[in-house]
């Protein structure tokens, strides 16, 4: 079907910089969303899947988000070599299966103030896991806002149901998710390319839709602080007729916590007690954070032992087995690390506890052998602080 545009091809661009939205989709209606955007100051690029990478999205979906995500750096990457656009603000639009590869962007890159998904991957559950693999993918590293619209099927099959475990988890954004009653996919995603046919009602889902997208992106890559105010201070679903209105919330960020490469920086730099005060506090608003694993604690406290800084090595010890309050390992390193820096009624207690831990009926995450190497390990160190087993 072929629609009259207003845009002009090759228009000489008006004068000034504006701000950017790259788009992952490219083809189809996208052309309303991109008109409709540019019309209110935004320079929107955009770029479509290749036949190629959509069988990919099917048979290697991990090789088919990295193409996909480097496409929008590709498009980036141009778009801010041009003297009308200002890239220091930046929208990123994903439309399917790039609602993933937009969340992949900004994990990796930082670089946008916003990130909107049209009924992206990332909210089904039959493709969830695929963002979650990538090894980019860092929920510490999503900070910016994050606007979600995802289809309503009337039957849908597993592999489209709902999940939402990503969007929850997504805690250092403040998000918004949206289901409107009975636009599934082709309707979330036309636009008003086929406005003919719409009810006024469906019409009124659409521009809801547009207008959602344009004062987001007002909000937080204009940085307009009438369209936050508007965002923030009303609820979710206003302007949305409530016979379309299934869905519509709205999560506040808690406040940003380092990732991994910035704790590390923390640690290392020997602000340690900064770092411990980090992951209390972070761990408090957010229990279900996991700021760093025990290995990478350990090595940090392996650095500074290795340095003969036994006693940073210990608080960092001391760190890990408050983290990780089960585990026998822990509890043994930071035996040895107390006595190391000389405080034997610590190392004492550690190692009756990790005695406790590896005897305790609760998973260890241990080999038996390991077990066995580090109860040995325990009772010859307490023997030799003239303690029993």
């Amino acid at each position: 079907m072929i629609r009259p545009s207003r845009a002009v091809r090759d228009a000489t661009p008006a004068e000034g910089r504006y701000p950017l939205v790259v788009s992952g989709s490219g083809l189809g209606t996208g052309w309303i969303r991109a008109e409709y955007l540019a019309s209110h100051g935004y320079v929107v690029v955009a770029a479509p899947s290749s036949s190629r990478t959509g069988t990919l999205q099917a048979s290697q979906p991990a090789i088919a988000l990295e193409t996909q995500t480097r496409n929008l750096e590709f498009l980036f990457a141009f778009a801010r070599q041009q003297p009308y656009v200002d890239a220091t603000r930046l929208g990123i639009l994903g439309v399917n299966f790039d609602g993933m590869a937009a969340l992949v962007f900004e994990m990796r890159n930082m670089q946008a103030d916003a990130i909107i998904s049209l009924d992206g991957y990332e909210a089904k559950a039959g493709s969830v896991s695929t963002v979650r693999d990538s090894p980019f993918f860092d929920p510490l590293r999503l900070r910016v806002p994050y606007l979600l619209f995802v289809q309503d099927e009337r039957d849908p099959g597993p592999a489209l149901a709902h999940d939402r475990s990503l969007w929850r988890g997504l805690a250092y954004s403040t998000r918004f998710w949206y289901v409107l009653n009975g636009f599934n996919h082709s309707q979330l995603i036309s636009d008003v390319a086929n406005a003919t046919t719409l009810s006024a009602e469906q019409q009124a889902g659409h521009r809801f839709i547009l207008q959602t997208m344009r004062l987001f992106l007002d909000a937080y890559v204009k940085r307009d602080a009438s369209a936050a105010t508007r965002i923030l201070k009303s609820s979710p679903g206003a302007g949305l007729p409530s016979s379309l209105t299934k869905v519509a919330e709205r999560a506040t960020a808690l406040p940003a916590v380092p990732d991994g490469e910035e704790f590390e920086k923390i640690v290392m730099s020997g602000r340690i007690d900064e770092a411990a005060s980090i992951y209390r506090a972070a761990k408090a608003a957010n229990p279900e954070l996991v700021l760093f694993d025990e290995g990478t604690i350990g090595l940090y406290a392996f650095r500074y032992d290795q340095q003969k800084m036994t006693t940073e090595a210990l608080e960092l010890r001391r760190l890990a087995a408050e983290a990780f309050p089960e585990s026998a390992a822990a509890a043994h390193q930071r035996g040895i690390a107390a006595a190391a820096a000389g405080n034997l009624p610590e190392a004492r207690s550690e190692f009756e506890r990790t005695l406790r831990l590896l005897g305790g009926s609760g998973p260890t995450g241990l080999s038996a052998a390991r077990k066995d190497d580090i109860r040995r390990d325990v009772e010859k160190r307490l023997a030799a602080l003239g303690g029993g087993a």
